[in-house]
């Protein structure tokens, strides 16, 4: 078989291959964007009212109940610590002590440093919970 004929066919394999993932994607996102959706919505209703640290430990908690390899337990995780901030009575305050969305190594930093507190260390997803705090803060309030 030529070089040629070779590089075509791996060339067609890695089109198929990128194909199968992006659809298998979509599918995913089709199938549960509405639970997330919901989900959120019902963690903005529970924690309206509630301060941005006890988003966070409310998120450590539930994190106890999470498979580190669940993928779905761990985008709940995150989107469970987003939306309990979005409404956080002292959100502003507290999303000041997170870095600026352009600065990828200070968050980086931000999130390891805050996992390596003796309060958060037990944790094994806490770089989730963080990294969600991140997200949260610098979006807008009350968006998802």
């Amino acid at each position: 078989m030529s070089t040629a004929k070779l590089m075509g066919l791996l060339l067609m394999a890695l089109f198929l291959t990128i194909c199968l993932i992006a659809a298998a994607g979509y599918w995913w996102v089709s199938n549960n964007l509405e639970h997330y959706a919901n989900l959120y919505d019902e963690v903005v209703e529970e924690s309206a009212g509630s301060a941005a640290e006890d988003c966070v430990t409310q998120s450590l908690q539930w994190s106890q109940t999470c498979e580190w390899s669940s993928l779905s337990c761990r985008i709940e995780l995150r989107l469970r610590t987003q939306a309990c901030l979005s409404v956080a009575t002292n959100r502003d305050w507290f999303c000041k002590q997170t870095p600026g969305s352009e600065e990828i190594l200070k968050r980086a930093s931000w999130v390891l440093e805050s996992c390596e507190d003796p309060e958060y260390h037990d944790y094994p997803l806490c770089t989730d919970i963080f990294e969600g705090v991140f997200e949260a803060c610098n979006d807008e309030p009350g968006t998802p």
